[in-house]
């Protein structure tokens, strides 16, 4: 599985939390320009500081699962709304 670093800057536009028997990962789709970026937040079950519809910028490795570009446990900042 080929990776390369990427930095980049989305709007984020779900966020999906497991099941109670799920694995207990979090999953986060960001809309970059034209594609979707998934990103894969390992052993959480529960993320308090994304929402839907915020500013991020992400750094992390990206990978391809099953066709879709993917980070998982990127680091992220949140940016600021412009008033």
């Amino acid at each position: 599985m080929a990776k390369r670093r990427i930095n980049v800057r989305g709007s984020v536009i779900s966020v999906t939390y497991p099941g109670a028997s799920d694995a207990p990962n979090v999953v986060v789709s960001l809309q970059v320009g034209t594609a979707v970026l998934r990103m894969v937040f390992m052993s959480r079950r529960h993320l308090s500081a994304i929402d839907i519809g915020q500013e991020l910028n992400v750094r992390g490795n990206l990978v391809t699962v099953a066709g879709a570009p993917t980070l998982f446990n990127p680091t992220y900042t949140i940016l600021a709304e412009e008033s």
